[in-house]
C-alpha cells in the first residue's frame, strides 16, 4: 500500500478551475499553486478569507489521481452573535419517550 505522504493539498475555484496561489492570487497552473500542509489548513484559509465556490483538491504525487472535497461555508453562529441579535438559544428541555406514554 502506498503512503499518503505524497499527497498534495490545494484550493481550487470550482468555476474557473484556477488554484489558490497565495499572495499572487490564482493560477491555472498547479505547479505554482500554494500547497497546504493539511486539508484542515486549506479549509480554514478558505473560511478566514471568505472564499466562496472553492474546493479542496487532494492530488497523489505518484499517480496524479485527485480527490475533490467541497468547502462548505461556515454555518455556525457564536453565542455572542446570537445575543447581539436579541435571540436566546433554547436550553433544550428533556425529550419524552418515543412511542410510549409519559
Amino acid at each position: 500500500m502506498k503512503s499518503l505522504t505524497n499527497m498534495k493539498v490545494f484550493l481550487r475555484n470550482r468555476e474557473t478551475g484556477q488554484f489558490y496561489a497565495g499572495s499572487t492570487g490564482w493560477s491555472g497552473d498547479s505547479s505554482v499553486a500554494h500547497e497546504f500542509d493539511t486539508v484542515e489548513g486549506a479549509i480554514e484559509l478558505a473560511h478566514t478569507q471568505e472564499l466562496a465556490g472553492v474546493e479542496v483538491v487532494l492530488r497523489s504525487g505518484d499517480t496524479g489521481c485527485e480527490l475533490i472535497l467541497p468547502v462548505k461555508p461556515r454555518t455556525h453562529q457564536s453565542q455572542s452573535a446570537i445575543a447581539a441579535q436579541g435571540q436566546r438559544r433554547p436550553d433544550g428541555p428533556a425529550l419524552g419517550r418515543v412511542g410510549g406514554s409519559p
